[in-house]
Parts: structure tokens; C-alpha cells; sequence
């Protein structure tokens, strides 16, 4: 039977074993039609060329059929030849070549292997000068983004921090990455996340990828995701899974690619978790991995879930800011997902932890140049076999032999390979923290209501409502009752107001609060250039974009009031000061708002205020956060043990400021030992942890010289003003209707580019006028704008117009010059491009390349000098209908000039692949002997990790090899 299932989509019939291309992807190559499900809507393709699979709705699918021509040479399996003639029967090409006949469903076929002046001559359309510059732009703008060592991070909307750039390129340098990131908070680990994620998706080794967060975090990822890094994740619940089954028939984890879900959904459905084991996953991100509470004989049921999804993915990333939370065994937990073969044993792990210890106090001495001869002595028996630090500690006082032997000792000693902990005393760029306490007179209505409560009564939610300052009284209906409830009101009213203008960030717990207090204060006679923005759980990314854009005009609003959930993965650095209008619940609560603002590279200091309610159990949480560990004033990601050591102590002194608590103690007396114990335990806390920071982990996680590599090679990027003028160049050429905007390059595209659609696949997003930036700084401003960098979806499709389609590929122009002689000139334009799976980063080795070769009327290939300044002449583009030549005849002159420049091509082509042969086989064979030499030393080097690079160095040799140059436009000049 020669197809199985058809359907048909307007005037295409689709089916199975069709040859197709992508759109969307055409660098995926020939596709094959594997599958069709009519009752999922689905079509399954797969791509050889490329070892990818794509399942397309078949209602929107960005596929279409491909067909040889007649004309061209394809090779068959071993069998190759000029194709004579084409016809079709029952939907598929029948190709008839010599004296055989191929149906297109018998054998694979392959790509010529390099296109032909038939080829180009036959099959386009000639077309304007313009065109063939623009083709030639995007291959070299594609040749020169393909060399850059940041690729997997141009196109992310960050600002380029060196910690993490380090982190994520250090990651991304391995083929399947499992590690856990442990920054301490406001380092930034979700951004280090996303950076991970965009560049293994950028090289193909994160197509299919699981997020599992908390419920609250759902929100934040979704946001930071699509905002920050350009990605649309489908966010999972039950209803949303039961929704996807019944219409489609399939597991609802495997109808989408990326995929986010929380973590209680899978614990309260084994339906769902089975689901989600069901499938294989390229990347899995755990947030918050600190809840996953381990022990030997009972693992928590979180652990055990993300165990079994640990055995069902490729890479792995674990973020917590304390993985030691519970002490050493929860590292351990961890590090077991991570590796459970490395990590098998607690025992071995806590003796191994006992003699990193050992390490990293030998570290911290050579950091801090404080060791004696003594000490040298000790550390040349505790090495002994190891010759290598033998040498470099008995010449250790030389020059730089200081830092070689610690850069030994991380490559060679502890987790760092798994593990990886930046902290903030290390990091530059905070800013300095300051509070304003505002401590206010509580309105009678409230105290006597506090005073008529019995506390014994409430349960501990209840209790901690009125000590963050959120405990209802009763509803009022009219402003003047709510200022007269609740002194907070009428305090911030009379604060903005003495702001003059200046911008203020109100984060509330509850959107029900924020909508009061934005009631109250447009009731109220305020200037009239203070606007007020809004964030809430209620606006979709979009309209909470529009209102963080607006709030950041310097003409826009000076007040923007955010719920908590609201405000989630929104930071406003440029802002100076926070007002949390009620007491966070708990540190990491507190640690997040402040976080808003409390940024790298926010600027000098950030100014908190805290109003809060005294002689109320409002006073027992602001004291215990201020007095007992300084939290508004120094971050600190410990602090959550606090809490759960003294919860039931902070309940017991709340309770005392109610009325009808029994009074043992007076209230004070009760917050005041509160504090006391506190302080001892924050400080024996702190203490203990930095007696046990481990320098190789510190030197692990950042390399500030290699950090500052990345930030520069960005920051050079981005200075480079080729890609907007390309962009704008090529909106030209196409028509597309914009004007500036600002004086940072900034351009307004109006609503009409319907039009254009067809023309360039990534403008269809753009239904509405649209405010684009090239400037990373400005984007980072206005979240509102369209971020276009390298691997945006426009600008990848803009290149896919120039470098997939036939725009562009052939020319005809007139020009007149007495420089050169008189006649016909034909430049033949090549591309040299290595072809395999995208995980195998061959660009990496062999980048994209473009090379012209033009050929003088007489037959002689022109100098570089002589080429650039025929190209620099005005011309007159020739017309199709103005060729008196036939196109057979123009292809027969142009192939007997091409045969002239033959040597010379193959002489670029072969060059440019022995350099990517020589340079692949140094990379792979260095790396090899390193780790093979590590993993006689560092347990954390694994023998399938050596294995992996040997396979993909045989990979990538035997795609380098396979390269071949492909002819891929021609410009003809007649010269006057």
C-alpha cells in the first residue's frame, strides 16, 4: 500500500511518506510525512538530515511540499543523475532519470551537492541588485553571529551580569548538563536558568523541556520566560490536561514541547505523573528544589517524585538558595538527583565532605596568602599523590603559581562540577539598603478591636494576618472610615505627595489591597502628574508590561502599587524606593520584595519604608525582622530556618498584644527575649556558615576573567549597529511601514504589515502597530518594545527570506566604468555550511560562510580590489523581459564561466574545512584528555561523560567531512 492515512488542507493532500520542507525551520532540511492522526489533527515529520521530529497541528502546520526539478542532479540512494522528466500519480512525484524511474517514497533522496547555475538560472525569478546585496548581508551577518562565543545568549533580554554568564557558559559547555545552581538569593538563579535554557535550545539539545515549580512561582516563570528570554511555555493544570485529552486523544504531555506544571498538581494526580514519566525530556528545571526534603529510609514524597523525572531527562538543573537547609543530608538529597551513581552513599558523602573541608581551608589560606612553611609541609604529605601539587606548592611563592595550584584544586577536588554557589559578598554592583521605619499611632476602632479578640481563639493563619497588618476589622464602605481604620493610608497619601515626582514602588500583599489604596489615592487631592500604575495576578503579560513600560517613562506615573503575586519576576531597578504597605509574611517574602529593587547594578542605595501599627502584634514581626537578623537591611538566604526554629515563640509573643491574652509577661518583655534569642542564633548561623565556606566552590562558580570575556563579547555585539541596519534595510526593500521613534534607534511599525505576512513568516505576531528596539538598554527600560537581536524570530525569519528562499539568488544589471573592460561579468556567489543534527554545534568548528568569485568577460577571475569596486558602481538592474538571451543560452555562458573558477572554489571550500577538521580535532581531543586525566583524581568526572565527547567528536568529523560548498546566487553584469 503506498500511503496510509490523507487529508487534505485547502489545496494540498497531505500524505504519508511525502517529502516536505519547513517554513518555519528550513534548515531542518527534506522532511518525510511518518504519520498522520485525523482524529488528533496532528502530522508527524521526521528530518534525517538533521535527526529532529516535529509534530505540527495539521490545521497550522508551517510545512510544504518539496519536488526536484527537471533539469536537476540528486543522487538516489548510489545512484545519481539529471533529472529528465517529473510526474505525479496518487499525490506523490515520480522522477524519471536515465533509465529508471524513482517514486519519491522508495529511497531517500539527497540534496545535490552543490546547487548549479541551472538550478539558479531555471528555477528564479530575476531580481533587483537590492535583493542579491541583501542575500549577501544576511550570510555574512549569519557568518559572523555564528562565531561568536555567546550565540546561546544574544537574544536574551538581560542585562549581561558576569556571575552569571560564567555559570551558564560553563554549563552549557557540557553535552547533557545536570547540576545544581545554588546562587544565593538575588543572584539571579532564574536568570542563570534561562540563560542555560536559551542556549542549549539554541544549539538543539532543549526541545522538549519540564519546568516544575511551586504554585506561587507558576506565574513568575511564565513571565520571565516569554519577557526575558522570547519563549511561550504552556502552563498545566488538571484542567488544562483534561481539556488537551479530550480534544486531541493524546497524553497532554505530549501535545506540547515546553511545559510548565507545579508541583502539587503532580502530587495530587498520578494520573498526570504518570503521564509526565511517560515521555522522554531533553531539559528539566526544578525550582525551589529545597522543599524536596531527603532521608534515607524516608524520603519526602517531592524527592521521590523528581527522582523518577530525573530518570527521564537528558539535563537536569536543581535552583535553591539553601540547599543545605536541613543540613548536610539535604545537599546530599540533591546531589543524589543530580548523580545518583556519584551520590550513591551519605556515608561516603559526608567522609568525602569531611576531606573537602580540609581542601577548602587549604584554599581559603592560599587566597588569603596566610600559610606558613608548616603548613606547606602538611599540605605536601596530605598530596602526595598528586605530583602535580607537589610542583606547584614547592615553587608556590613564585608568580602566579598561587592561582595555578587553586585552579588545580577546582578542577580536581570537590562537587564543583555538580555544584555551583555564587555569594553576594563576592559580587559587586548592590546596592546599599536603608530603612525608614515609620512607626504609627493605631486608631482606636482598631484597638479596641484587638482588645476584644481572645487570641486562644485564632488559628495561627489568623494570627499572623494581624501581625503582618492585614487582620480585617470590619468592611467600611467609605474612604474616610478606611483612612480612619488603618493610619497607613493617610501616612502614604502625605508621603507621595512629599516625593514630588520622584517614583515609588507599593507592593501590597493582596490585589483586593492594592485596588483600595489606588482608590484612595485618586480620591484624594493629589498633583496632577501623579499617575498611578497598577500590578496585579488579574493583568495578562501583556497589559502588565504595558503598565511597568508606562511606570518607567520618565513623563510616566511616579507611583506603581503591586501585589504580591502580581509583582512576581517584575524587578524595577531604576527605582529608589519601596514601600511594603503591610509586614511580609516570612524572609523569603521580605527578600523578594526588597528584591524588586535590591538588584546588580541598581545604583547607589534603596531607601525602604515599613509602616507599621506600634503596641500591636504588628510590632512583634517588624521587631523580630529588623532587631533579630537585620532583614531589611542585609539579604541574607538563611533566614528561613529562623523562622521555623522561633515560629512558635513569634505566635506566643503576637498573642501577648491582644487584649484577652492572659498577661504572665508584659508583651514588651516577651519580644524583647524573642529578639535576644535571635540574635544569639543568627549569629552562631552566620558563623558556622562561613566557617564552612568552601573556597574551591566559590572559584568554581566565577572565573571573573572568563566572566568578563562574555560580558565584552556582548557588550561588542551589541555596539555593532550591522544587524539594525540590515533589519532596516531589509523593511525597506519589502515595504514594511515604520518611522523612528526615539533617538536610540528605536522604530514604530504601523498595523499596516498584513501585507507583508507572507513575505516574512515572524511579523505575524505583529497584529497591531508595534514599537521595536535594536538597544538592549532601552529594551531592558521598556518591556513594552520588541526586543530585536540575533535569534529573534523575526530576524531569524528575515534571514531565512534571504538565505532559504530564491530572493536575491539571481541578478542582471548594466553598469559603465572605463576601469574595466567592456562585456559580460558574472559573480558567482558561494556557501559553505556544515549539515547535521543541531545539538552537534557544528557552526561551532565550521562557521557559516559566504565567498564571492567573479569572472571577466574574458575569462578571468577578478581580484578582491577589482570585484569590490564592480560592486561599488551604480547600476541599472536588468528586467526578465529585457534579456533578449534565453535563459537556456544565458545558462550555458554562465557554466562555462563557472568551470573557470572551479579551482579556485574548492581551494576556499577545502581550506575552510581543514581548519574546522583541525580545530574540532584539538577541542574534542583535548577536552577528552583532560577529563580522562581528572577522572583518576575527581570522582565527579564520569566515565560516560568522557564516552559522550568520543561519540560526538566522531559525529561531528564525519558531518565536517561530508561538507560541501553550495553555489547560492549569481549576479550578471554587462558592463558598458
Amino acid at each position: 500500500m503506498i500511503y496510509s492515512f490523507t487529508i487534505k488542507r485547502r489545496s494540498t493532500v497531505w500524505l504519508v511518506r511525502q517529502r516536505v520542507i519547513s517554513k518555519s525551520e528550513p534548515e531542518l532540511g527534506i522532511g518525510v510525512i511518518e504519520n498522520i492522526v485525523i482524529s488528533k489533527r496532528l502530522i508527524q515529520v521526521n528530518f534525517p538530515m538533521s535527526s529532529e521530529t516535529r509534530s505540527y497541528n495539521l490545521s497550522s502546520c508551517p510545512i510544504e511540499r518539496f519536488y526536484f526539478r527537471v533539469g536537476q542532479d540528486v543522487c538516489f540512494g548510489d545512484f545519481g543523475g539529471k533529472i529528465e522528466k517529473v510526474d505525479f500519480d496518487k499525490g506523490f512525484a515520480r522522477y524519471h532519470i536515465k533509465t529508471r524511474v524513482f517514486w519519491e517514497y522508495e529511497a531517500f533522496f539527497e540534496l545535490p551537492k552543490g546547487s548549479n547555475v541551472t538550478d539558479l538560472i531555471l528555477k528564479s525569478t530575476f531580481s533587483s541588485t537590492s535583493a542579491f546585496n541583501l542575500r549577501r548581508e544576511a550570510w555574512k551577518l549569519k557568518e559572523s553571529i555564528s562565531q561568536s562565543p555567546i550565540l546561546g545568549f544574544l537574544r536574551s533580554r538581560v542585562k549581561p551580569i558576569p556571575h552569571q554568564l560564567f555559570i551558564a557558559n560553563e554549563v552549557c559547555s557540557r553535552q547533557s548538563p545536570r547540576v545544581l545552581l545554588a546562587d544565593e538569593v538575588g543572584l539571579g538563579k532564574t536568570i542563570e536558568a534561562g540563560l542555560i535554557f536559551s542556549s542549549l535550545e539554541a544549539t538543539g539539545r532543549a526541545e522538549r523541556v519540564l519546568l516544575v515549580v511551586t504554585d506561587s512561582l507558576v506565574n513568575q516563570w511564565l513571565a520571565e520566560l516569554h519577557r526575558r528570554f522570547g519563549f511561550t511555555f504552556s502552563v498545566f493544570d488538571e484542567q488544562m490536561c483534561e481539556e488537551l485529552e479530550r480534544t486531541s486523544g493524546l497524553s497532554p504531555f505530549e501535545s506540547q514541547q515546553k511545559i510548565i506544571v507545579s508541583m502539587s498538581m503532580l502530587i495530587k494526580s498520578p494520573k498526570h505523573l504518570k503521564q509526565v514519566l511517560a515521555c522522554s525530556w531533553d531539559l528539566t528545571i526544578i525550582d525551589e528544589a529545597h522543599h524536596l526534603e531527603w532521608d534515607e529510609w524516608d524520603p519526602s514524597l517531592e524527592w521521590q517524585i523528581v527522582q523518577s523525572i530525573s530518570k527521564k531527562t537528558q539535563a537536569l538543573l536543581l535552583l535553591t538558595a539553601t540547599p543545605r537547609q536541613r543540613g548536610l543530608g539535604s545537599q546530599f538529597g540533591l546531589l543524589n538527583l543530580i548523580d545518583p551513581k556519584r551520590f550513591h552513599s551519605y556515608e561516603e558523602f559526608y567522609e568525602e565532605y569531611q576531606e573537602i573541608k580540609e581542601i577548602a581551608f587549604f584554599a581559603k589560606q592560599i587566597v588569603e596568602n596566610n600559610f606558613s612553611q608548616k603548613d606547606l609541609k602538611k599540605w605536601e604529605s596530605y598530596f602526595k599523590h598528586d605530583p602535580k601539587i607537589q610542583a606547584l606548592l614547592k615553587s608556590i611563592k613564585s608568580e602566579g603559581q598561587s592561582q595555578a595550584l587553586l585552579n588545580h584544586l577546582v578542577d580536581c577536588h570537590g562537587t564543583g562540577r555538580v555544584y555551583f554557589k555564587n555569594r553576594r559578598v563576592n559580587q559587586k554592583g548592590f546596592p546599599r539598603r536603608i530603612l525608614n521605619q515609620i512607626c504609627l499611632e493605631p486608631s482606636s476602632k482598631y484597638k479596641e478591636h484587638i482588645d476584644s479578640l481572645d487570641p486562644t481563639t485564632l488559628n495561627d493563619f489568623q494570627l499572623m494576618d494581624f501581625a503582618t497588618g492585614r487582620g480585617a476589622v470590619k468592611k467600611r464602605k467609605t474612604f474616610e472610615d478606611l483612612a480612619h481604620e488603618n493610619p497607613r493610608y493617610i501616612w502614604i497619601d502625605k508621603f507621595i505627595k512629599d516625593l514630588a515626582g520622584k517614583k515609588v514602588f507599593v507592593i501590597c500583599s493582596t490585589k483586593d489591597q492594592v485596588f483600595k489604596l489606588k482608590s484612595f489615592l485618586e480620591q484624594k487631592r493629589r498633583p496632577a502628574n501623579q499617575k498611578i500604575a497598577v500590578f496585579h495576578e488579574d493583568l495578562s503579560t501583556l497589559e502588565r508590561d504595558k503598565q511597568a513600560a508606562f511606570f518607567a517613562q520618565d513623563d510616566g506615573p511616579s507611583i506603581l502599587i503591586s501585589s504580591e503575586i502580581g509583582g512576581e519576576g517584575r524587578n524595577f531597578q531604576f527605582v529608589r524606593n519601596i514601600i511594603l504597605f503591610d509586614i511580609p509574611l516570612t524572609p523569603e517574602a521580605l527578600e523578594q520584595r526588597v528584591g524588586r529593587l535590591d538588584r546588580i547594578g541598581a545604583g547607589k542605595e534603596v531607601h525602604i519604608f515599613v509602616p507599621w501599627l506600634k503596641n500591636t502584634p504588628e510590632e512583634v514581626l517588624f521587631t523580630w525582622f529588623h532587631e533579630g537578623y537585620n532583614a531589611f537591611e542585609k539579604s541574607w538566604s538563611e533566614a528561613g530556618s529562623l523562622l521555623e526554629d522561633f515560629a512558635e515563640e513569634i505566635l506566643f509573643c503576637i498573642k501577648s498584644y491582644f487584649g484577652k491574652m492572659p498577661k504572665n509577661e508584659s508583651s514588651k518583655v516577651n519580644l524583647k527575649n524573642l529578639v535576644k534569642k535571635t540574635k544569639t542564633k543568627a549569629l552562631k548561623l552566620k558563623k558556622d556558615i562561613e566557617d564552612s565556606t568552601d573556597v574551591l566552590l566559590d572559584l568554581n562558580s566565577f572565573n571573573s576573567t572568563k566572566a568578563q570575556t562574555l560580558v565584552d563579547a556582548i557588550d561588542e555585539f551589541d555596539d555593532d549597529p550591522t544587524l539594525e541596519f540590515f533589519v532596516r534595510s531589509a523593511f525597506d526593500f519589502l515595504g514594511v511601514n515604520y518611522d523612528d521613534y526615539d533617538d536610540r534607534g528605536s522604530i514604530l511599525i504601523h498595523e499596516d504589515v498584513e501585507r507583508h505576512l507572507d513575505s516574512i513568516p515572524g511579523m505575524s505576531f505583529f497584529n497591531e502597530s508595534q514599537i521595536v528596539t535594536f538597544d538592549r538598554e532601552t529594551a531592558l527600560k521598556r518591556e513594552d518594545m520588541v526586543y530585536l537581536t540575533a535569534g529573534h524570530n523575526l530576524v531569524e525569519a528575515i534571514f531565512s527570506l534571504f538565505t532559504e528562499r530564491d530572493l536575491g539568488s539571481v541578478s542582471f544589471c548594466r553598469v559603465e566604468t572605463n576601469r574595466l573592460a567592456s562585456g559580460f561579468y558574472v559573480c558567482f556567489s558561494y556557501v559553505l555550511q556544515a549539515q547535521g543534527p543541531k545539538k552537534l554545534e557544528l557552526e561551532r568548528f565550521l562557521p557559516v560562510n559566504n565567498e564571492t568569485f567573479t569572472v571577466s568577460s574574458k575569462g578571468v577571475k577578478l581580484s578582491k580590489e577589482e570585484e569590490k569596486f564592480l560592486f561599488s558602481i551604480d547600476c541599472q538592474d536588468i528586467e526578465d523581459e529585457n534579456i533578449s538571451l534565453s535563459k537556456e543560452i544565458l545558462v550555458e555562458q554562465i557554466e562555462k564561466k563557472s568551470l573557470l573558477i572551479e579551482k579556485f572554489r574548492e581551494t576556499w571550500s577545502q581550506k575552510l574545512k581543514d581548519q574546522a577538521l583541525l580545530k574540532a580535532t584539538d577541542d574534542f581531543n583535548v577536552e577528552v584528555d583532560r577529563l580522562t586525566a581528572l577522572s583518576l583524581i575527581n570522582k565527579n568526572v564520569l566515565e560516560e561523560e568522557i564516552n559522550c565527547l568520543v561519540q560526538l567528536k566522531k559525529q561531528v568529523m564525519t558531518c565536517l567531512e561530508k561538507t560541501r560548498e553550495k553555489l547560492d546566487a549569481i549576479r550578471i553584469f554587462i558592463v558598458d
